[in-house]
C-alpha cells in the first residue's frame, strides 16, 4: 500500500499554535459573552449587595428595610386601570396589602376603584401625572405634577373619611437625580423604589415574572409590579399565595417603613434616634387643632406694635447673627402673641430676652454652627453665658463688661431694661431658672450626641428645664407690671401653675416641632419618647393630647387655689388673676406661633379648621 502523502498537514509546533489560539479565541468570547450577560443579569436580578450599596449611597431614598421579621412591602404602579378592582380582590383573599403609585391622568374615571382600594386597607402613592419619566420634567413640571395628585389622592381619602397615609413618591421609569431628590423631600415626600422588580411591563409571562420575584424573597423586600397590565392578575394568583405560605406578611409601604421602633421593642434592643427617624420618615403627622382645649382661656392676639415690632426684631436679628441662612430664618418672628398687651417700652425689653432664647438655643443645637457636634466648647460657651447673666443682671449698670459674643450682647440690653423693675428676690429667682436652663441644654446635648432617647418620665425631668419656659414666667411680673406678694410666689399653687404651663408647652411644642427637628436629627422629643414605650406615631400624637388636656385641668386647678387665696384681697384677686392669664397666654402663643412660624415649615399645612397633616 503506498504511504499517504501528508503535502497539506501544517507541521507539529504550527499546529499546536493553531489550537492554542482557536482555544484563547473560545475563551475570549466566551468571557465576552459574561462580560455582556453580566450587567443584563444585575439589571435583572440586582444582588442583596448592590441594593445595600444604594440604600447607603442614597438613604433617603427607600429600596428596602433591613429586618429579621419576614415582611414584604407590595407595590403596584400605574393605577387605577381597569384591572385595579380584580388586583383589590386577590389582595383581600391572600389577606394582603399594596401600596398603589397612581397616575394622576388615570384617576378621573376610575375613582370608585381607589376608593375601594383604600377601604380594604392598602394606601396610595404617588406616581405623577402621566406615564413618563420623571427625569425629563423640570423643576417647576415634576412639582407641578406632584402637587396635582397630591390633591386627586387627598380627595380620594377625604370622601372616604379616612386618614391620608405618608407621602411617597415613586418617579416615573424608576429613574432619579440630585435635583429631583431635593425636590422630592422640599415637598415633603419620601421616594421609593424598591429591591425585586419582574420587569413586567417588559416580560409579559406572568410565571416567568413570578418565579423572580419568589427567588429574589426576602425580609424587609419591596417588591415593584404594574398595574394597567393583564398578565399582572394570574402573576399575583401565583405569588400571594406563596409568599404567604413561606410565613411571610404582606404589607403596606408605611407598615414595612414603620416596624423598626416596635421590633426593637420586642427584641429588647436599644433604640436610638436612628431608628425613631427612621420610622417617621415619610409618614404624614395628622394633628387636629388643639384650639378647642383652649377654648376658655384667653384668646390669642397680636399686640398693636406688631408691625413696628416686626421691624425692630429684623434689625435686632440682622445685628446679632452672621450667617444670613439664619438671619432669613428668624426674620419677622412673631413675639407679638406673645406680649398682647404690654407697652412699646416693655414689648421692645421682653424682645430682647426671647429672640436671645431662639439665637442661643440654635447656637448650640443646629449644625450650621460648630458647637453642635462639639459639647466641650459648647459647655465653655454656656459658663460664658451664665457669667453674662450674673454680671448684666446683678450689675447691670457696672462699666465692667465680660466677654460676649453678639447672640449674648442681647442680656446685657434685657438686663439694663429691667433694672428698674425686677427686686432682688425676682432677679435671683430668674437666674436661678436660666442657670437650670442652660444646665440641662447641656444635658440634652450630650443626648443628641449619642442619639439616646429617653422614656417619657425620665425625658419631661429633663425637658421641663430645657423648654427654658420657667425663665419666661418668671417674667410674668413684669409682663402684667406689678409685683405678687413673696406668700403667693413661694406658694405650692404658684409652683403648679408654673409647671402645667411648661408642660402644656412642652406638648404643644413637640408635636408642632417634630418636623424641624427630624430635619435636624434632634430628635429627643415626647412623641419620639412614647414611641420607645411602644406607641406608634399617631398613637403617641393622640396620647399626649389626652395628657395635654389633663395639663389644662391641672393649671386651673392650682389657678382656683391661688383665686380663693386672695379672694378677699380684690386688687390682689385681681392681679392674681392676671398673672395666671398671663402664664396661659404663654401656652396658646407657642401654640398660634407654630403654626405660622417659617421656623417649624408648617403653614402650608394647616387645614381651615385648624387642623395640621405634617408630612415629616
Amino acid at each position: 500500500m503506498a504511504p499517504r502523502l501528508h503535502l497539506l498537514r501544517l507541521p507539529t509546533k504550527l499546529r499546536r499554535r493553531v489550537r492554542r489560539n482557536r482555544m484563547a479565541t473560545i475563551l475570549g468570547l466566551l468571557a465576552l459573552c459574561v462580560l455582556l450577560i453580566i450587567p443584563f443579569y444585575v439589571i435583572y436580578k440586582p444582588p442583596a449587595a448592590l441594593i445595600r450599596h444604594f440604600q447607603r449611597k442614597w438613604p433617603d431614598v427607600l429600596w428596602q428595610v433591613e429586618t429579621q421579621r419576614k415582611i414584604v412591602a407590595l407595590t403596584i404602579d400605574d393605577a387605577p386601570s381597569e384591572h385595579t378592582t380584580a388586583i383589590a380582590k386577590l389582595l383581600r383573599e391572600n389577606d394582603a396589602h399594596a401600596t398603589f403609585f397612581v397616575i394622576g391622568s388615570q384617576v378621573e374615571s376610575r375613582l370608585d376603584a381607589l376608593g375601594e382600594i383604600i377601604r380594604d386597607g392598602n394606601e396610595l402613592g404617588n406616581h405623577a401625572m402621566h406615564d413618563e419619566p420623571s427625569r425629563s420634567l423640570t423643576d417647576a413640571q415634576l412639582e407641578n405634577e406632584i402637587r396635582s395628585v397630591s390633591r386627586k389622592i387627598k380627595s380620594v381619602y377625604d370622601y372616604e373619611n379616612i386618614p391620608a397615609p405618608a407621602n411617597y413618591f415613586r418617579p416615573g421609569s424608576g429613574f432619579f437625580s440630585d435635583r429631583m431628590r431635593i425636590l422630592v423631600d422640599k415637598l415633603g415626600y419620601r421616594m421609593v423604589l424598591g429591591s425585586i422588580y419582574p420587569h413586567d411591563p417588559q416580560i409579559s409571562r406572568p410565571r416567568v415574572n413570578a418565579r423572580h420575584i419568589l427567588s429574589m424573597l426576602r425580609p424587609g423586600a419591596i417588591i415593584i409590579c404594574h398595574d394597567r397590565r393583564s398578565w399582572t392578575v394570574p402573576m399575583l394568583g401565583e405569588v400571594l399565595p406563596e409568599i404567604k405560605s413561606r410565613g411571610y406578611e404582606i404589607v403596606t409601604i408605611t407598615d414595612l417603613s414603620s416596624p423598626p421602633v416596635a421590633i426593637a421593642i420586642a427584641m429588647h434592643t436599644e433604640i436610638d434616634g436612628e431608628a425613631i427617624a427612621r420610622a417617621l420618615h415619610g409618614r404624614t403627622l395628622h394633628v387636629p387643632s388643639m384650639r378647642g382645649i383652649f377654648e376658655h382661656w384667653p384668646q390669642t392676639v397680636r399686640n398693636t406694635h406688631y408691625l413696628a415690632l416686626v421691624e425692630f426684631v429684623n434689625e435686632l436679628i440682622t445685628q446679632m447673627l452672621s450667617i444670613p441662612s439664619r438671619v432669613a430664618q428668624h426674620k419677622s418672628q412673631d413675639l407679638a402673641l406673645w406680649y398682647p398687651h404690654v407697652d412699646w417700652a416693655t414689648l421692645k425689653t421682653l424682645s430682647y430676652y426671647t429672640i436671645w432664647l431662639f439665637l442661643w438655643d440654635d447656637t448650640i443645637d443646629t449644625a450650621e454652627y460648630d458647637l453642635a457636634d462639639d459639647l466641650e466648647e459648647a459647655n465653655r460657651y454656656r459658663q460664658e453665658t451664665v457669667a453674662s447673666f450674673n454680671q448684666y443682671m446683678r450689675s447691670p449698670v457696672s462699666s465692667a463688661d465680660c466677654a460676649i459674643d453678639s447672640v449674648n450682647g442681647a442680656v446685657k440690653l434685657f438686663g439694663r431694661d429691667v433694672a428698674s423693675f425686677f427686686t432682688e428676690e425676682i432677679t435671683e429667682r430668674f437666674l436661678h431658672e436660666v442657670d437650670v436652663f442652660i444646665t440641662c441644654s447641656g444635658l440634652e446635648q450630650e443626648h443628641r450626641i449619642s442619639g439616646k432617647i429617653l422614656e417619657y418620665d425620665e425625658y419631661i425631668d429633663l425637658r421641663l428645664g430645657t423648654t427654658a419656659v420657667y425663665t419666661l414666667t418668671g417674667l410674668v411680673e413684669f409682663i402684667i407690671g406689678e409685683h405678687l406678694p413673696q406668700h403667693i410666689m413661694n406658694s405650692q399653687a404658684r409652683r403648679d401653675v408654673w409647671r402645667e404651663a411648661n408642660i402644656a408647652i412642652i406638648i404643644v411644642n413637640d408635636i408642632l416641632s417634630l418636623k424641624k427637628e427630624l430635619r435636624t436629627m434632634c430628635l429627643i422629643n415626647a412623641v419620639s419618647a412614647l414611641m420607645k414605650e411602644g406607641m406608634d406615631l399617631q398613637g403617641s400624637v393622640d396620647e399626649l393630647l389626652v395628657r395635654l388636656v389633663d395639663s389644662v385641668a391641672r393649671f386651673d386647678a392650682a389657678a382656683s387655689v391661688l383665686d380663693r387665696a386672695t379672694d378677699q384681697s380684690p386688687m390682689l384677686n385681681m392681679t392674681v388673676r392676671r398673672y395666671c392669664d398671663a402664664c396661659r397666654t404663654m401656652v396658646t402663643a407657642t401654640y398660634e406661633f407654630s403654626l405660622v412660624s417659617a421656623r417649624y415649615m408648617l403653614p402650608e399645612f394647616v387645614a381651615p379648621d385648624g387642623s395640621v397633616h405634617i408630612p415629616l
